[in-house]
């Protein structure tokens, strides 16, 4: 069962389904902190939220046996919006 649960975990993905582009826009303007105004900034470079959603789903991937929380959510964004 071990071998099963690694392969299981190695192959799970995240999936972001609704993410409206405008939301993650509106909430990253009332932010105003630096990071919200970084991550908007390229948001906007990229010309949507798919590459972000992409990258943070990759990047998450690796903290799904240890457990996902907000605080791990906000480092990855603030590194994505920082490359």
């Amino acid at each position: 069962m071990d071998k099963v649960a690694a392969y299981l975990l190695d192959h799970i993905q995240l999936d972001f389904s609704g993410v409206e582009l405008e939301v993650l826009q509106k909430l990253l303007r009332e932010d105003r902190t630096p990071v919200s105004n970084q991550l908007l900034s390229k948001l906007i470079e990229d010309q949507g939220e798919d590459e972000l959603l992409i990258v943070l789903a990759d990047c998450l991937k690796e903290y799904i046996t240890r457990g996902i929380d907000s605080e791990t959510v906000k480092k990855q964004l603030a590194l994505y919006s920082e490359a």
